[in-house]
This record gives C-alpha cells, structure tokens and sequence, in this order.
C-alpha cells in the first residue's frame, strides 16, 4: 500500500473488517498473516474455516502448541482463538453520547423539550 509501511499495514489489517469477503476471516480481527494457521486448525479438525469461527466446541479442541511459529507464539495463538470464539467482537466499550440538549438546565426544559421534539 503506497505511504504504508509492512508494519504500520499489519497493524491496521486487523481493525478493517470486510463483510461477505472471500475469506471469512475477513470479517475478524486475526491478522491476515495468520490465516494460514486457521486454515490448518480448521483442516486439523476435519473443518472448513468458515464451520470453525464461533464453534466454541471444536475451537476448545485445538491444542495451541502444535501451532506456535517463529512468528506467531502461544499468546498471539491465544488472541486468534479468542477472535475465532468472538467474531468481530469490539473489545471497547461504548462510548456514551452527551447532545449539546442534554445539558441544557432543567428551567430551559420548554424549550428543551420542544427542541427535543423538533428534531426527532
């Protein structure tokens, strides 16, 4: 990607979810360069990619230490299972909105109120 770097790209794959991609993994925060491991635990248990994301059942079934690499150890192993067990879960919470309205005094509620009404 041009004015991108390798690292600054690999670090910003993970937060792009792509819907109805051609790879289900699109849609989830594991790394693109991680996919091959998913592909080989899904194969390892007998499984398409797709049939192992939220299958809590088989996913308790891989054993992390057949899957460590140079490049990707047991924690990095750790968060794509949790990935895999939670697509697409967004780990932040909420933010709450507070609408300039809302902080008006409750003795302006008149106009608070009609304010309110005009808007929605």
């Amino acid at each position: 990607m041009p004015r991108l770097g390798d690292k600054a790209y690999q670090q910003a794959a993970a937060f792009i979810r792509i819907h109805n991609g051609k790879n289900p993994l699109d849609n989830s925060a594991v790394h693109p360069e991680a996919y091959p491991i998913v592909e080989k635990m899904a194969k390892d248990l007998g499984l398409k990619t797709n049939d192992l994301i939220a299958n809590k059942e088989k996913i308790s079934q891989i054993k992390l230490e057949n899957y460590i690499t140079p490049e990707i150890g047991i924690l990095g192993l750790k968060d794509i299972v949790k990935e895999l067990e939670k697509p697409g879960l967004d780990p932040r919470k909420a933010a709450k909105f507070l609408s300039l309205i809302q902080q008006l005094p409750l003795k302006k509620r008149s106009f608070r109120n009609d304010f309110t009404r005009n808007c929605q």
